[in-house]
């Protein structure tokens, strides 16, 4: 696969790492990666079955939604 994303870093509960060689993104259609020392990151998460995912998600669910 060729993408612009030079890095991926998975933020888990212990530490952020770097995912290993021929890790599978999980896009889940949406990505906002973000430029960290000169290179396209996108900060992922665990997605289960040895996938990734983006940490951000495309329509957050405001914590205090109902609250008005």
């Amino acid at each position: 696969m060729i993408t612009a994303i030079s890095r991926h870093v998975a933020v888990s509960l212990a530490a952020r790492t770097l995912p290993a060689a021929g890790t599978v993104v999980d896009t889940r259609g949406f990505v906002r990666p973000e430029w960290r020392d000169g290179r396209l990151t996108l900060i992922a998460a665990p997605a289960g079955l040895g996938r990734i995912a983006p940490f951000e998600v495309p329509d957050p669910t405001l914590c205090c939604a109902d609250d008005q």
